[in-house]
C-alpha cells in the first residue's frame, strides 16, 4: 500500500469518526446524561475558569480533564459549557482513532493500524462516550500514546523512548487513575529487552528510572493535590472503592467477569472481538513479544474490574485500543490466508523491529 493511499484511507476514517463523534452532540440537554458532567468535571472547570483556584474539591476522578476544560472555558467563555465540553472530549476521540492507526502500525505494519483505527472509529462505547464530558475517551489517548512508547521501549530502548512511556501513563493515571496499571505493559517493555540482551540491564534500570521521573512528574503536574491534599484524595478514592465494591441498583446479577465479555459484544462488537481473539492467538504465535505488550494492560484491567463489586461497561473502554489492534492484526491475517497469493502480512515487520524479535 503506498504512503499516499495509507494517507487517503486514513483521512476518510478520521473524517467518518469526526463525523459520528460531532452529530446529535447536544443530545438530550439542558440535562446532563450523566452526574460526572452535571456534577463534577463542567461545573468545577467553570468555578476553576471564573477564578474559583486550581483546587476541584473533587478526587474520586482525577482532575486532568477538569483543567483541560478550565483552560478551554478561559479562552472561550462557559456559554453552553456541557457542549463546549463535548466538543472538546469528541476532538479528543477522533484523535484517539489516529493514535490507533499510529499504535498498530508501529506494532505491524499499516494494514493492520488502519483496520484497527477504522474499529475504534465506529465502535460503540468509543463513539458514544465521546459525546460526553467524561473523561472515559479521554483516557485512550494518553493510554495509547504511552503503548506507542512502550513499543518504542521494546525496539529501541532510548531515553526518549522510556521518557514517552513513562510520561504518557502519568497524563493517562492523572485522567482516570485505573490507567496506571498501563505500567506493567512498560514493564513488560524492559523486561523483554533485558531478556534479549542481558547485557541492557543496567540501561533497562535507568531507563525505568527515566520513565518514574516522568511519570511521577506528569501526573503531580496535572493532579497536584493528590501531593497537597493527600489525607483528602485518600479519603475519598477509598469511598469510592468502597462504593465500587457493592453492586449498583439495577446491575446484572452477573459476576463481573462475565458482564464484562457481554459489554464487549455490543460496546466493541461480536465480530472485532472474535477478530481480536483470534489475532490475539496468531500473535501469540508468530509475535509472541508483541502479544504480550497487547495483553497485558487489558487482561489486568479485565481481572480487576471484573473482580469489582460495582460494574460499567465504560470502566473497560482503556483496553479497547489493544483489543482494536489485534482485531485489525486478526483481520489482515485471515485475509492472508484466504488469498495466499496477496501476502499482506509481508510487511507485517514494523519498521525498526530489532535482529532476533520473532
Amino acid at each position: 500500500m503506498t504512503r499516499r493511499a495509507t494517507a487517503i484511507w486514513l483521512g476518510a476514517i478520521l473524517l467518518g469518526a469526526l463525523a459520528l463523534r460531532l452529530v446529535n452532540l447536544g443530545h438530550g440537554l439542558p440535562f446532563a446524561y450523566n452526574a460526572d458532567e452535571a456534577e463534577h468535571f463542567v461545573p468545577r472547570a467553570v468555578a476553576i475558569a471564573r477564578g474559583s483556584g486550581l483546587d476541584p474539591g473533587y478526587y474520586e476522578n482525577p482532575p486532568s480533564l477538569t483543567y483541560l476544560l478550565a483552560i478551554v472555558y478561559a479562552v472561550g467563555g462557559t456559554a453552553d459549557a456541557v457542549l463546549t465540553g463535548r466538543v472538546v472530549v469528541a476532538l479528543i476521540g477522533t484523535l484517539v482513532v489516529g493514535l490507533t492507526f499510529w499504535a498498530g502500525r508501529r506494532a505491524f505494519d499499516e494494514r493492520t493500524g488502519l483496520v484497527a483505527a477504522a474499529l475504534m472509529a465506529v465502535a460503540f462505547l468509543p463513539v458514544f462516550y465521546s459525546k460526553h464530558a467524561l473523561n472515559d475517551v479521554v483516557t485512550l489517548a494518553p493510554v495509547t500514546l504511552a503503548l506507542i512508547g512502550a513499543f518504542l521501549v521494546h525496539e529501541r530502548g532510548r531515553w526518549v523512548d522510556y521518557a514517552l512511556c513513562g510520561g504518557a501513563i502519568g497524563v493517562a493515571t492523572a485522567t482516570k487513575y485505573t490507567a496506571g496499571a498501563m505500567l506493567l505493559t512498560l514493564v513488560v517493555a524492559a523486561c523483554l529487552r533485558v531478556l534479549r540482551d542481558r547485557t541492557e540491564l543496567r540501561r533497562v534500570l535507568l531507563g525505568g528510572l527515566v520513565a518514574g521521573a516522568a511519570f511521577v512528574a506528569l501526573f503531580l503536574i496535572l493532579n497536584p493535590y493528590a501531593l497537597l491534599n493527600l489525607r483528602e484524595v485518600r479519603r475519598q478514592i477509598s469511598g469510592q472503592s468502597g462504593q465500587a465494591a457493592a453492586g449498583k441498583l439495577g446491575q446484572d446479577d452477573v459476576l463481573g467477569w462475565v458482564y464484562y465479555v457481554g459489554t464487549l459484544g455490543w460496546g466493541l462488537g461480536w465480530l472485532p472481538l472474535v477478530a481480536a481473539v483470534g489475532g490475539a492467538v496468531v500473535a501469540i504465535r508468530r509475535e509472541w513479544r508483541l502479544a504480550l505488550l497487547l495483553l497485558a494492560f487489558p487482561v489486568v484491567l479485565y481481572l480487576y474490574m471484573g473482580s469489582q463489586g460495582r460494574y460499567f461497561g465504560r470502566w473497560l473502554l482503556p483496553a479497547y485500543p489493544m483489543l482494536c489492534i489485534l482485531a485489525g492484526y486478526g483481520v489482515v491475517a485471515l485475509a492472508t490466508a484466504v488469498t495466499p497469493d496477496r501476502p499482506l502480512l509481508a510487511a507485517s515487520r514494523r519498521r525498526g523491529s530489532p535482529p532476533g524479535a520473532d
